[in-house]
């Protein structure tokens, strides 16, 4: 769901954003029974997101961003299947974090920064 309303595209066990927006994931079972996520906010291409090169990546990709605050940041990786497969918490007043892909399989994995409440989300390609 987007902003309250169900998106015709996403009926499968993946979706890609598109949009920034307010996203809750529907689940509903054979017997018509249905399970409704809480609400992640999600913000899409902002300017004070964050970068990543190199990208694609082999051994490591480097995530900067622009704005030192006192904010909690956390960085998390999912793979293709949205299976967490990094999780790390980053010093607030740092503007880099250098993320080993050594152990990474070849394939697309989404890179999730949070922000307080705000999330920030890339694609990295891993050769």
């Amino acid at each position: 769901m987007l902003n309250g309303k169900l998106l015709a595209a996403a009926n499968s066990h993946e979706y890609t954003a598109q949009i920034t927006g307010n996203y809750q994931v529907l689940v509903t079972d054979s017997g018509s029974c249905f399970n409704l996520s809480k609400i992640t906010t999600l913000v899409l291409n902002k300017g004070d997101g964050f970068e990543m090169y190199p990208n694609p990546a082999a051994d490591y990709t480097e995530l900067v961003w622009s704005s030192s605050s006192s904010k909690s940041k956390k960085i998390e990786v999912f793979d293709s299947t949205g299976k967490l497969v990094k999780s790390a918490e980053v010093n607030p007043k740092e503007l880099n974090y250098l993320l080993s892909t050594k152990t990474f399989n070849q394939g697309i994995y989404m890179v999730r920064m949070t922000i307080e409440e705000e999330l920030f989300v890339k694609k990295l390609m891993i050769k």
